[in-house]
């Protein structure tokens, strides 16, 4: 599994955002049908697949426009202490006034909002208001990279509170279901605690903190 960094902005993510990626590597713009006849120029177009373009949809990323990250630069990092963000909710999880556009950093999207009240774990703990909408039972996590289900049972009550503290950096699309049944669901990246900085002078990388 490549771990990468993207070297300048990228739609909705920022230039030095560390990724952990799936090791399959496509070409960009190709579908399955077309033929290849300009080898000389197909390495530039390789690909990785990124789950989320931080607005819940998935999308290529040329490998040319990422670094390798050297893992030393993690050494005493606390991998899961980095924030969630929400990219995507469905429909009964919209909010009129969406915390998404909180200045000066989104506070959570639609229903799904931080627990401003939670002073320890760094923007991992969520809260949704579920007044007025259907009553999950159960919440089940998928690791859009590898795959990997968990479920939980949820306690009915006008506020569910969500904790992904012991989570990995990742991509993840969080299913609140009824009997089985799936009620809603949004997406979320757990980030890196840290991203890389370029610095125009020297064009070497620094480490600064992930605020969101």
């Amino acid at each position: 599994m490549p771990r990468i960094f993207i070297t300048q902005p990228f739609l909705h993510h920022c230039a030095g955002t560390i990724f952990d990626l799936s090791d399959e590597i496509g070409i960009a713009g190709w579908s399955e049908g077309d033929m290849i006849t300009d080898f000389h120029n197909l390495k530039k177009n390789y690909c990785y697949y990124l789950p989320d373009n931080g607005r819940g949809e998935k999308v290529e990323l040329l490998v040319s426009s990422t670094g390798q990250c050297d893992g030393t630069i993690f050494n005493d990092v606390d991998l899961k202490s980095g924030p969630c963000r929400i990219t995507f909710v469905s429909k009964d999880l919209e909010a009129l006034d969406d915390p998404y556009y909180a200045d000066p950093l989104p506070k959570g999207r639609g229903k799904v909002v931080y627990d401003e009240q939670d002073t320890i774990a760094f923007k991992n703990r969520f809260i949704i208001d579920s007044t007025g909408i259907a009553q999950p039972d159960e919440m089940i996590v998928l690791n859009a990279i590898n795959k990997e289900l968990k479920l939980y049972f949820i306690a009915k009550s006008d506020k569910i509170h969500l904790d992904f503290t012991t989570y990995s950096p990742g991509f993840y699309t969080i299913y609140l279901n009824k009997n089985g049944s799936s009620l809603h669901h949004f997406n979320m990246i757990k980030l890196f605690p840290i991203v890389l900085e370029l610095e125009p002078e020297t064009k070497e990388y620094t480490i600064a903190k992930t605020l969101w």
